[in-house]
């Protein structure tokens, strides 16, 4: 019978990490409810009934307070042509596309709403101000009751297999955004929508990932070296974090499918439990050994005192 050799710890942690990286992040909203949650059933039977996209929208504001002139009402037009070359649009609506009717007699007369590339008088544009704001299609949902905002809505098909898309589809409309301004600087943008929020806990959660989390490790070092004084329990502090935080997260992979804004705070846990458990052991080791007492001596009741904490642990 041949017996299979125990695995180490470092191996444990490192198959862990193997996991760790064949892990994705879903940024997709749908994580925060339970599959039974009335809101989110309600949400999907709609998508199942009529259509399934996410919505980036894009809100723009005169500076002058009033939309309505020539400058104003070519940056939407150019605004809303440009929005259809983003990655995955199916549709892009606002007041530059809207399809206004008029009736001349026996015949209706179905047409854009404005041309914002024909020299016009302020009457004309005046008129458009007037039938924008009497539109109940319009106002309030397109364009706000001053006149000086208005939106740009475009739909995206984004399946669940192209979540990973939806960083570089708010790169392309940030840069979008970037052209806008600079060809029309009385107007200023923002982006709002589904899918600026899902792209946003994504760069959110890299940032943190990158910045708090590195340099909370390197505080913790820190600290770790100027109370305890000594480069070999900084070493040893370092492998025991570094071990701790992969298992952590690739046990995580294992037990979920992919990484997300919630579940991406463990390192910061698995960092303070590591950190409090070293300078728990080390400060009681370096105590008795202060006193003379051999590492049995010392290993003993700190062996002791770990065990009851873990069935104090157990018991709550």
């Amino acid at each position: 019978m041949i017996r299979r050799p125990p695995r180490s710890t470092l191996d444990r942690s490192s198959a862990a990490s193997d996991v760790y990286k064949r892990q994705g992040f879903n940024a997709d909203f749908r994580i925060f409810f339970d599959d039974d949650d009335p809101l989110l059933v309600a949400y999907e039977n709609m998508e199942q009934e009529f259509t399934h996209s996410y919505t980036q929208i894009f809100i723009l504001e005169s500076d002058n307070s009033d939309l309505f002139n020539a400058n104003n009402l070519a940056g939407i037009q150019w605004f809303n042509d440009q929005a259809w070359r983003l990655p995955f649009v199916s549709r892009v609506i606002s007041i530059a596309n809207h399809q206004h009717t008029t009736a001349d007699g026996d015949d209706l007369w179905v047409e854009d709403l404005f041309d914002p590339y024909d020299d016009r008088d302020q009457h004309y544009q005046q008129r458009i101000k007037n039938i924008v704001l009497a539109e109940p299609e319009l106002k309030d949902r397109l364009i706000n009751q001053m006149g000086n905002i208005s939106l740009v809505i475009a739909y995206l098909n984004i399946s669940e297999q192209q979540q990973d898309q939806k960083p570089q589809v708010m790169q392309a409309s940030r840069d979008l955004a970037e052209q806008f301004t600079q060809r029309y600087p009385s107007m200023s943008i923002q982006i709002s929508g589904q899918l600026a929020v899902d792209a946003n806990i994504v760069e959110i959660a890299e940032r943190d990932a990158v910045n708090v989390e590195l340099r909370m490790f390197l505080c913790l070092l820190i600290l770790l070296a100027f109370f305890l004084r000594s480069i070999a329990a900084v070493v040893a502090g370092l492998i025991v974090m570094l071990v701790s935080v992969i298992a952590a997260t690739g046990f995580l992979g294992l037990v979920y499918t992919d990484f997300n804004g919630i579940n991406m705070s463990t390192p910061y846990i698995v960092y303070m439990m590591a950190i409090l458990d070293c300078v728990h052991i080390l400060s009681a080791y370096f105590n008795r050994l202060n006193e003379g007492l051999s590492l049995i001596h010392i290993s003993e009741p700190t062996r002791l005192r770990r065990i009851s904490y873990a069935v104090f642990c157990v018991k709550k």
